[in-house]
């Protein structure tokens, strides 16, 4: 384990790393014209407005439903509740705090890069993730993503000093920042092993049945409000959210090639039933399309380019060269975890993310989540070579 203190002139360093990132994201805030709300990023609004106004936890509207989990609207409605009286808009609040925990996020990777291998692979992580298009771009978007990207990088830092230290108390800790995560993208649910993998592929600890029930525990004391709320207000439980269906069911297109027309007619029907019936009929019928559709054909739509949907924005689009090389050297890492012990995390990280999100629609939008992990895992790769520094556990 790489030491954790920082001396002087490395703080000085990252400090004028992160101001830089963050004047380059006010920037683009305050230069770039932002567009009209749309898709998911207009309903949030539309939520939130109606939840501060009626009280009720509407996706849709009308009735209380599940279809997305609380984390987002809620912190929406925070930001809302204090900025917005009813008249004008509080987006440009909404963005500039997003601003913020872009540049928390980039303070985490460095801190989790550091513990894990040195300074130079941190100090690389940071410079590249506060010039990375997505990450400037991120906080701009009325959507999950930066929330998420910051809650489950803290996770990560929390899980590395539980299991580094052993500690319950850290651990546990963790375990309710992982849930706070889920509740903004379920889709993490399943990463709750986490805790199995370090101990079996990184390092063994003495007390993991009580890390791992300090883990289960912060993570369910965390959940228990939104499992009662839906309890309540719906009368059976929904662990997570009812939206999986329509992304499930875009994910059985393989290549597009019937696009909108999958959605026509769907008028109740259960589109998660209907969406397995897809996959099984798709890899019993056409099998070898289907086989490369969920594994490189996904792969490729997601990582194929940088989520950044502002077009022609100026200094912005000269930073879009970068992704490319990112999620090459990204995912060499993800192979060299095989060898160097100090990437085994972000690698279970990156597989398990992309695991997940094969079975759904390929957007770059949800490959962006992983590009934090493919810059961290890049920048030990780097430093590793430049500097033939040995790895940290």
């Amino acid at each position: 384990m790489a030491k954790t203190r920082l001396l002087r002139g490395e703080w000085f360093l990252v400090s004028l790393i992160l101001l830089a990132a963050l004047l380059l994201r006010f920037y683009f805030l305050v230069k770039v014209q932002q567009p009209p709300l749309f898709g998911d990023a207009k309903n949030y609004d539309a939520m939130v407005r109606r939840l501060l106004t009626t009280g009720v936890y509407s996706y849709w509207g009308g009735g209380p439903d599940a279809y997305v989990t609380p984390g987002y609207p809620l912190f929406l409605a925070m930001i809302y509740k204090l900025f917005w009286a009813g008249a004008g808009s509080p987006l440009m609040k909404v963005r500039g705090i997003q601003a913020l925990l872009s540049v928390g996020t980039i303070l985490l990777s460095y801190l989790i890069v550091r513990r894990l291998h040195g300074v130079t692979a941190a100090m690389l992580t940071a410079l590249v993730s506060a010039f990375y298009v997505s990450m400037v771009w991120s906080p701009a978007a009325i959507l999950t993503e930066t929330l998420f990207v910051f809650l489950f990088m803290l996770y990560v830092y929390l899980f590395l000093l539980g299991m580094q230290k052993e500690s319950v108390g850290w651990t546990f800790l963790s375990g309710g920042v992982f849930a706070l995560s889920v509740l903004v993208r379920p889709a993490s649910a399943p990463l709750l092993i986490l805790p199995l993998f370090y101990h079996f592929f990184i390092q063994r600890c003495r007390n993991i049945l009580w890390l791992l029930t300090a883990t289960g525990l912060g993570f369910v004391l965390v959940m228990i409000p939104w499992w009662i709320r839906n309890l309540e207000s719906l009368g059976h439980l929904v662990l997570l959210a009812t939206q999986s269906g329509n992304p499930l069911l875009a994910g059985t297109d393989p290549y597009f090639r019937e696009g909108d027309a999958l959605f026509k007619n769907l008028q109740g029907v259960d589109q998660s039933a209907l969406a397995w019936k897809r996959i099984r009929e798709g890899f019993t019928q056409e099998t070898w399309l289907f086989i490369k559709w969920f594994t490189v054909g996904k792969w490729w739509y997601m990582f194929r380019g940088p989520w950044y949907d502002i077009p022609h924005a100026g200094f912005l689009d000269s930073l879009i060269p970068m992704h490319l090389p990112i999620v090459v050297i990204g995912w060499l890492s993800v192979v060299l975890a095989w060898v160097w012990r100090e990437l085994r995390l972000f690698a279970f990280i990156l597989i398990g993310m992309t695991g997940i999100q094969l079975m759904f629609l390929p957007l770059t939008r949800y490959a962006f989540p992983m590009m934090p992990f493919l810059i961290m895992g890049g920048a030990i790769v780097l430093a590793r070579l430049l500097t033939r520094q040995e790895g940290n556990v």
